[in-house]
């Protein structure tokens, strides 16, 4: 096997894993048909979450409360991209039948909803008393609302209205990072191989 070929095969081997990395098919998960309890394989510039969406006290749903380094999303610009995300790829009426753009009180995100509007928020911060986060509006088009004509918005708050003194509950969108398969094992085989056939080659 020559060298140009050996190099060759590396560039096609990290290409295709990059290529399969980065278009992860997404998949929502409907329970009993109305309700969006999460998504799989979210692409938020660039990179992929799997999303829960969960009621409950900022401790219940995430173990911790007291810092930024308790959420995936540090500050308000990230928190906002993960919000659109949501927005331009979920929040969507499905050919299938699940409005979950127009009608979010028959298909709201668990957890959350009316028959006019769901929320969602997203946390990047907090402290003993409060919560920081971008609030996730999805709600019927003409709702009066912070959310724009078509009913969807984002909001950016510093008090999302749950104290962590008196434990409100409220819905949460809880990102975690999708671990990607990595080239690296594929690639030092590959290397391995190539490196005995070239030994091979030149003791022939």
């Amino acid at each position: 096997m020559h060298c140009k070929s050996i190099t060759q095969l590396l560039v096609a081997s990290l290409l295709y894993f990059t290529v399969t990395n980065a278009h992860s098919t997404m998949i929502l998960n409907i329970d009993s048909g109305t309700t969006l309890v999460g998504v799989q394989n979210l692409n938020v510039d660039g990179t992929l979450y799997n999303v829960e969406f969960i009621k409950g006290t900022c401790f219940d749903v995430f173990g911790s409360c007291d810092s930024s380094a308790t959420f995936v999303f540090s500050n308000e610009s990230s928190a906002l991209l993960a919000g659109q995300a949501l927005l331009d790829q979920v929040f969507l009426d499905l050919v299938s039948g699940e409005n979950f753009d127009t009608e979010p009180g028959t298909y709201p995100a668990q957890g959350c909803g009316n028959y006019w509007l769901c929320e969602s928020i997203i946390p990047y911060g907090a402290n003993t008393s409060h919560v920081q986060g971008v609030v996730v509006i999805n709600a019927r088009p003409g709702w009066a609302g912070s959310a724009g004509p078509d009913g969807t918005g984002l909001d950016s708050v510093s008090n999302v209205g749950t104290s962590l003194v008196t434990g409100l509950e409220t819905s949460y969108a809880r990102f975690t990072l999708v671990e990607v398969s990595s080239p690296s094992v594929f690639i030092l085989l590959l290397l391995a191989m190539s490196t005995i056939i070239l030994r091979q080659k030149g003791r022939s």
